[in-house]
């Protein structure tokens, strides 16, 4: 399991994060919301919304 925390979510970062992962169970944390930057995902990835709570803020997982 690993993790990505980007402090700006442009397309670049993301994309190369995302092209970075080559473990499943690895999340990326991001300034964004699912609908912004879903296109920017290769296959395999999953975007979920922040949740409510500050200790599990919004992800995305592969």
């Amino acid at each position: 399991m690993g993790r990505h925390v980007l402090p700006t979510a442009d397309e670049s970062s993301v994309r190369g994060a995302a092209r970075a992962v080559s473990e499943r169970h690895t999340w990326m944390k991001m300034p964004a919301e699912p609908g912004d930057i879903e296109a920017w995902l290769a296959p395999g990835w999953v975007a979920q919304a922040a949740r409510t709570t500050p200790v599990d803020p919004g992800r995305l997982a592969w």
